[in-house]
């Protein structure tokens, strides 16, 4: 079907809906907003997005909270060097847009006043629960303290409350993530409040120095104790870096974000993406979370290109693989290839096999794509050449020396340790998706047509249900 069929077919539906008073008949059939236009204007100013001339390629980073993105990009741009920090909690991750400019900038958006009470409302929900968690599990401690202390013995019931509490956190901010983070963030907002037009005059921030400057600056807006973290949505920071031109990296804190306002906004830029990299921590990699985020690209409508990266590959070199390998270094690495190879297609097929047509194109087409194997902790100490290394990056040197006995000595020691950095893998992932730029654009409109025809058919039988009910 040509794109003028679907916008007159798009025209025809929304009449028939009209008549049925059945506005909201793209939520109750399932599908999302961005999944079909609320109009054929929105569809043809979509359409003329994807093919806009010299447009940027744009590249979008996907993965959960401590999935390794920020050490993935320091490794990509900075050469390892810790530039991007890392994130502690959902709320702590800012959307970032990552752009070239020989003007080095950070231009941050703060969290509206709307933003600011939906987060203030999810905490006051969290604290009441804390409460009642709490209260309840006093109640059980006390009782059980009263039955085994001595006739006459007194009991210590603020240590007892001070236990019911950490324990109720603790159980809580597993079960209630997303209103746990906005608690978090709410105790920060009250210990360093500010007003929107004092956070106005800091959206701006030009960079004239070093790379160190640029890092001393983003800690202030997305370090955990960053003055300006509790009220920044969103970053665009603008760096005079050869590997930015022609592409725009957009960073995002997930479609599972705590804030229904950023969430929409990463949504917003994932629908514009030609190409999404998803990374997954190679110990629990594409888990439940991950295949959820894959599948959520197809309500966002996807990407041409879906490419995997195992990150943190460091973390897997030390067990069963290396065993079966009697620790040659080689043998273990292409055995954790291997096995990460398997564990993807078995989570996206499995997966897959669950889910609505769209989302199930979106994951087959994930299949489809390479594994990238990479480790960022090793692209820092060859970053750093072995000097001034952080706790982490030294122990996991010494890990290495001592489990794969003189592998990691001398020159050799360089070899390894990039050939587990693996950045010249993702150096030549990016130089093709540059040289495939023209095609992933083709690709991206033939897919945006065939998934908007798609996701019409889902809607006129929809419409059919609601006549005939």
């Amino acid at each position: 079907m040509s794109f003028d069929e679907i916008l007159l077919r798009l025209d025809k539906l929304d009449e028939i809906a009209k008549r049925l008073n059945a506005d909201n008949l793209i939520e109750l059939s399932g599908l999302k907003p961005l999944q079909i236009a609320r109009s054929k204007e929105d569809l043809q100013r979509e359409k003329e997005q994807i093919q806009e001339q010299n447009r940027l390629l744009k590249i979008g980073i996907l993965g959960r909270v401590k999935a390794g993105k920020s050490s993935f990009l320091n490794a990509l741009l900075f050469k390892g060097e810790s530039i991007l920090p890392k994130a502690a909690t959902p709320m702590t991750t800012a959307l970032t847009e990552l752009k070239f400019s020989q003007e080095q900038s950070i231009k941050a958006e703060f969290y509206t006043p709307n933003d600011l009470a939906e987060i203030k409302k999810n905490a006051a929900e969290f604290e009441k629960r804390l409460k009642e968690k709490e209260d309840a599990l006093f109640k059980n401690l006390k009782e059980n303290a009263l039955k085994k202390a001595r006739e006459g013995e007194s009991i210590d019931e603020a240590k007892l409350r001070e236990n019911a509490k950490k324990t109720a956190l603790r159980e809580l901010k597993s079960q209630l993530e997303s209103l746990a983070a906005c608690y978090e963030q709410e105790q920060k907002i009250q210990k360093n409040p500010l007003t929107q037009s004092e956070l106005k005059s800091h959206e701006l921030r030009q960079i004239q120095g070093s790379l160190s400057e640029v890092r001393d600056e983003l800690l202030n807006f997305v370090g955990e104790s960053g003055k300006f973290m509790p009220y920044t949505k969103s970053l665009c920071l603008n760096l005079d870096d050869e590997f930015l031109k022609d592409v725009q990296i957009i960073d995002t804190p997930g479609l599972n974000d705590p804030m229904k306002s950023r969430s929409a906004r990463t949504s917003e830029f994932l629908n514009n993406c030609d190409a999404v990299l998803v990374l997954s921590p190679a110990e629990q990699f594409l888990d439940a979370s991950d295949t959820n985020l894959i599948a959520q690209l197809s309500d966002v409508g996807g990407a041409a290109r879906i490419v995997f990266v195992a990150s943190k590959a460091d973390s897997e070199l030390f067990g069963s693989e290396k065993d079966k390998a009697n620790g040659d270094l080689n043998a273990t690495f292409m055995g954790i290839t291997r096995s990460l190879e398997k564990s993807k297609e078995n989570a996206l097929r499995n997966f897959a096999s669950d889910k609505n047509l769209l989302q199930a194109e979106v994951l087959q087409r994930a299949l489809n794509e390479r594994l990238i194997i990479a480790s960022s902790l090793c692209a820092s100490i060859v970053a750093k050449k072995g000097e001034n290394l952080d706790e982490m990056e030294t122990h996991i040197l010494e890990l290495l020396k001592e489990h794969f006995k003189g592998e990691f000595e001398g020159e050799k020691m360089w070899e390894n340790l990039a050939k587990l950095a693996n950045v010249e893998s993702l150096n030549a992932v990016f130089s093709e998706l540059r040289k495939e730029k023209d095609k992933l654009i083709a690709k991206r409109v033939a897919e945006f047509v065939e998934g908007k025809n798609k996701a019409l058919e889902e809607y006129k039988n929809s419409l059919k249900e609601r006549i005939s009910s």
